[in-house]
């Protein structure tokens, strides 16, 4: 089996999942790929995920399961311990998601 460019992985999945905002339409669609490395000689392990397009209603999904050494790598890869908290987002990433709730925000509370 291929190793998803992460050599020491233990799981990996694909999520898509949908969700009302406020309970308000339209749905929120999100389309995820990640997963958790084995634990480290510290007892250690990391989630992994890969940067994924956003996703709208009607948008198609394909997956296709292959073995290959040339596998993209993840990008972002963080501990998944209490000692050592980091984040799971990129500052970019926290900003736009940010946005989007005060777009949502503005909508409910400015007629």
């Amino acid at each position: 089996m291929g190793n998803l460019g992460v050599a020491d992985f233990s799981n990996a999945s694909v999520t898509v999942t949908f969700a009302r905002s406020l309970g308000i339409e339209p749905l929120d669609y999100y389309f995820h790929i990640g997963g958790l490395t084995q634990s480290d000689e510290n007892g250690v392990s990391r989630h992994y995920r890969w940067a994924t397009p956003s996703i709208q209603e009607g948008s198609r999904i394909e997956i296709e399961i292959v073995d290959s050494e040339n596998c993209v790598p993840p990008a972002r890869v963080y501990r998944s311990d209490r000692e050592v908290q980091e984040p799971a987002f990129t500052e970019e990433e926290i900003r736009d998601m940010r946005y989007k709730d005060y777009l949502e925000l503005k909508k409910v509370f400015e007629p």
